[in-house]
């Protein structure tokens, strides 16, 4: 199994990215969050990704790759619930922070988890049931990227989705507002209401 993997990028797309280590290219598919922070690295630079290799009777083996050990876990435990494939989980962390993820399905907040495209209210349900416990033991353990934001970030990010932004340029101002100052990411102003943060957001995309 391959546990992770450190070069350097050599394509990167909105859903995936190829890593060159010795010579040899690794492609993993990436949530939306790993491909915002990895559009920001210089060129050149080598990072180290996180892997999580699934095996499907469709189409084979496929990596998939994370830059936080939380998005990995919850990763894991998302795959381990019915009705959810790896897309629909890639989709979950784009959407939410893994923190939010797990304490919501330890919490049974199904309302946050249809926030997630490909999850209704019945798959909701039944991930929460499913889920609850190994979720609960999750929340304490994960480390989320201080960045983040919470619960916060992820209202800004569906506010702007609502008005009409496209996914990706709403990561990015959302990332920008939650930074404060791109040139210290430590004053990140994460207990900031949603709606400065959106206010914040909103000027970015200006």
């Amino acid at each position: 199994m391959i546990a992770s993997l450190r070069g350097k990028i050599i394509v990167l797309e909105q859903e995936r990215v190829v890593l060159e280590v010795g010579g040899v290219g690794y492609e993993c598919s990436i949530p939306l969050v790993v491909y915002v922070k990895l559009r920001k690295l210089p060129p050149d630079d080598t990072l180290t990704l996180l892997t999580e290799m699934v095996y499907s009777e469709k189409n084979g083996p496929a990596l998939y790759g994370f830059l936080q050990p939380g998005e990995r876990v919850v990763f894991r435990l998302l795959l381990s619930g019915s009705g959810v494939g790896q897309r629909t989980a890639l989709a979950a962390l784009s959407a939410l922070s893994p923190e939010e993820l797990a304490r919501a399905l330890a919490v049974g907040d199904e309302r946050l988890l249809c926030r997630i495209p490909g999850i209704g209210k019945k798959t909701a349900a039944k991930l929460c049931l499913e889920l609850k416990e190994r979720a609960a033991k999750l929340t304490d353990s994960i480390i989320t990227d201080p960045g983040t934001g919470g619960s916060s970030r992820s209202d800004a990010l569906a506010a702007l989705l609502a008005l009409g932004y496209n996914r990706v340029v709403a990561e990015e101002a959302v990332a920008a507002a939650l930074s404060g100052s791109d040139a210290d990411p430590a004053e990140s102003p994460t207990d900031d209401s949603v709606e400065k943060l959106i206010s914040r957001a909103l000027s970015h995309l200006k």
